[in-house]
């Protein structure tokens, strides 16, 4: 029996594309969400930005798909440096979060002054 061996440089080709996929499928919905930002944007340019900001959220160990989709929607409407406002940081950047639980509690945590200060980063 010969067993099949995917090297790691293959499992990352499978990952980038599946993600690619993923951005591709959210991104209609993503920009009906967005409003004025993403519709001025065309297809490749909406992915690219959709893409970045998944890129950030993951970085916070954030990645369940609806949380994903979540963030990059606050990227696209707020600010795509929303994540950098220091309450929003704390948060997301904090160890004792379970990263499941950080979209969530972002949102229960934010005051319209959060979201006002984000939207000049």
């Amino acid at each position: 029996m010969t067993l099949l061996r995917i090297r790691e440089a293959q499992l990352a080709a499978l990952d980038a594309a599946a993600f690619d996929r993923f951005v591709d499928s959210v991104a209609p919905l993503i920009r009906e969400q967005a409003g004025p930002a993403a519709a001025a944007m065309d297809d490749g340019e909406l992915c690219a930005a959709i893409g970045a900001a998944m890129r950030r959220a993951q970085s916070y160990g954030i990645a369940a798909d609806c949380d994903l989709v979540a963030f990059a929607t606050l990227a696209l409407t707020i600010s795509p440096r929303f994540d950098e406002h220091p309450r929003f940081q704390r948060l997301l950047a904090s160890p004792s979060v379970e990263p499941r639980h950080k979209i969530g509690r972002l949102f229960a945590a934010a005051t319209a002054a959060d979201w006002d200060e984000a939207a000049g980063l």
